[in-house]
């Protein structure tokens, strides 16, 4: 589970929109009994529960049981605890075997009860209950370490303080607001709860139906396309407002978008290095294989090397040696041995990262993943994942990369140099793009008007054949820069066009950053508005209306406003609507208007770090000082350290300092 999103602040002009997401319920029902299968009554659209799939598929739901999913989220009962005498010290167990003695805010002593346990095959994090809210507990066993952590205070490098929005009875470590859309703990499936609904839809017609023999007249949903599904997990996506079930047919698979780009309203994102790829270890494998040439030219997806079922050995790989997907596209290469890798060839399966969690014993040879997708990725101090990006080594780019990984005794300039004079052709896609990127930041960062920096960001956007994120990330960064001529313009309008929403809604608001210092001409606005009129996609459609009434046009209010009713729009998208027409009247000054549908949008996702800021934007603007705070600091609960909050929070506390001290002052 990840924390909190690292960033570094730049001096970005204007508010940007920034975004984040949860949901669920629980329970602690025992397990069927192994080998029998109970048979349920179901209704229509019902959840049953893996148990009743395996009436049919019980070598596939067996498979499940032993795979990383199925350690996803399961009630105590269910779970494997580690022994007690690891890492922690006795006054910290009670008698009851499932329970722990913390200290909460107040700094008296409580027993709190574990009810799940969330993961396992690297690291287990545990549920309690704390105010009939399920919160993620200040202990983790590690697996790999074999021992108990408090991996919040690892990544921090401090102790967690009472009060803080990470503090474990705080809403920082709210299951439903933190965990539960890849953590679910939904009675659906009792022993898992991720089971096989998560991602194929409630089944109680198709269960219903295969019982009468007519299986096929009530088929079970899919993912609409081989990434969608592993997305919802495996990728930071756009706010998903909180929901009954956390299960993720409440929308469609295709309505998630990689939204967090390189740079943002909060500065640049140090999830991702200087080229764009990611470099957090879980939540963003998606996003990193996007953006390989083996995912842009060789249609390879999540699903080519994994078997969300199971895999060989409970190991989520199709097959058990982690190079076997590489030999079948690449055996060409594969022939070469030595004379390709420069190095001794394996005589056997490489092993698994997690069977290496230190990273690879330096007494064996490399296989394909060992130099492509390095397990170079840091989940926990002394535990390394694997870089999804399958890349070719640059070490000069710096760690992580697999040269350093396994020669950290070298010098980066040694390391390259070898590699070029191994690889005299090789391609150094990821400097490139380290080169234009970094330019652009250091742009925004100076407040500079670069032309070289808007040319070769505005290369990497009209290059086709790069994947739609990287190219999202340069629109990115030509918004921030907020410098543009009619040849940028008629690029983002382009892009805003596509059919791709992470690339149409990064130019959309880049768009809207643009135009305020830049006006469109008349025949780009034209075309902004039929765009914003038009556009396939309803959430672009509201994005490039903002944007429209951004670039002072009052005709993008009233396409805001027409989204209100459309049917398109599904229930969930209602706070997105609600959002952008706060922002709206907030810009037009009519503070009150903006203050009622920001409240509003609260009211409907009260997770939505955009609307508690821009809420206390507007009280502000109405003299209401109080109001303002209460939003700001409700930001900090939901995202702690939150750059802008704590930057208002600061100026009204000076500013209400003042006062007092000048009141003060006045008095006889």
């Amino acid at each position: 589970m990840s924390w909190t999103a690292p960033r570094v602040a730049l001096p970005l002009a204007g508010l940007l929109l920034i975004a984040c997401g949860g949901g669920s319920s629980s329970s602690d029902d025992p397990a069927p009994t192994e080998g029998a299968v109970e048979t349920t009554q179901v209704t229509t659209a019902q959840h049953v529960g893996s148990a009743s799939c395996a009436e049919c598929h019980a070598e596939v739901v067996e498979s499940y049981a032993r795979s990383a999913h199925a350690l996803a989220s399961r009630p105590v009962a269910h779970a494997s605890l580690p022994s007690r005498d690891t890492g922690l010290s006795s006054n910290q167990w009670t008698t009851d075997p499932h329970s722990l003695a913390l200290t909460d805010a107040s700094g008296e002593s409580r027993v709190v009860p574990i009810t799940h346990a969330l993961g396992g095959q690297r690291r287990q994090d545990y549920l309690g209950e704390s105010d009939g809210q399920q919160q993620v507990l200040p202990w983790s066993w590690s697996a790999t370490r074999e021992t108990f952590v408090d991996p919040v205070t690892e990544e921090r490098g401090e102790v967690v303080p009472p009060g803080s929005g990470l503090f474990w009875t705080e809403a920082g470590r709210n299951h439903d607001r933190a965990c539960s859309r890849c953590h679910p703990i939904d009675a659906e499936d009792e022993a898992h709860g991720l089971g096989c609904e998560t991602c194929h839809g409630p089944a109680g017609d198709h269960v219903a139906a295969a019982r009468e023999g007519r299986a096929a007249d009530a088929p079970l949903g899919v993912a609409d396309d081989a990434w969608s599904g592993c997305a919802h997990c495996h990728a930071v996506g756009r706010e998903l407002p909180r929901r009954e079930s956390a299960h993720p047919w409440t929308e469609p698979f295709h309505d998630l978008i990689i939204a967090n780009t390189l740079v943002s309203a909060l500065g640049r994102d140090l999830a991702f290095d200087l080229s764009g790829r990611p470099i957090l270890p879980h939540g963003y494998e998606v996003q990193a294989l996007a953006t390989s040439a083996c995912a842009q030219r060789g249609g390879v997806t999540c699903l080519t090397c994994h078997d969300p079922h199971g895999g060989a050995s409970g190991s989520s790989l199709r097959e058990a040696d982690p190079d076997a997907s590489c030999r079948s596209c690449h055996a060409e290469i594969v022939a070469q041995g030595s004379a390709h890798t420069h190095h001794p060839m394996p005589d056997g399966p490489v092993p698994l990262a997690s069977v290496e969690p230190h990273g690879p014993d330096p007494s064996r040879a490399p296989g394909c993943v060992d130099c492509h997708l390095p397990a170079s990725l840091v989940f926990s101090p002394g535990d390394l994942v694997r870089d999804h990006a399958i890349a070719n080594p640059e070490p000069s780019m710096g760690e992580p990369d697999a040269c350093l990984t396994c020669h950290a005794n070298q010098s980066a300039s040694d390391l390259s140099h070898a590699l070029d004079q191994w690889f005299p052709d090789r391609e150094r896609k990821r400097r490139r793009l380290s080169e234009a990127f970094s330019t652009g930041a250091t742009a925004v960062s100076d407040r500079s008007s670069n032309e070289d920096a808007l040319r070769r960001l505005l290369d990497i956007l009209l290059d086709d054949g790069r994947d739609s994120w990287t190219r999202a990330n340069a629109v990115a960064l030509m918004g921030a820069m907020t410098v543009a001529d009619e040849t940028v313009h008629r690029s983002l309008l382009d892009a805003a066009a596509s059919e791709d929403p992470t690339l149409a809604l990064a130019a959309s608001t880049a768009l809207g950053r643009t135009c305020t210092t830049t006006p469109l001409p008349n025949h780009l606005r034209e075309r902004l508005t039929t765009l914003a009129q038009e556009h396939d996609d309803w959430r672009v459609r509201l994005s490039l209306a903002s944007t429209l009434h951004a670039c002072g046009d009052d005709v993008g209010l009233g396409l805001i406003e027409s989204l209100q009713d459309d049917p398109v729009v599904p229930a969930s998208g209602r706070a997105a609507v609600t959002l952008e027409l706060g922002k709206a009247h907030l810009v037009r000054g009519t503070g009150a208007r903006a203050s009622f549908w920001l409240e509003e949008t609260t009211r409907l996702n009260p997770d939505l770090v955009d609307a508690w800021l821009h809420l206390g934007l507007a009280r502000q603007a109405l003299g209401d000082l109080d109001g303002a705070q209460a939003a700001w600091e409700e930001v900090l609960v939901l995202r702690p350290g939150n750059v802008l909050a704590t930057s208002f929070l600061g100026a009204i506390r000076a500013r209400t300092a003042a006062a007092a001290a000048a009141a003060e002052g006045d008095a006889p």
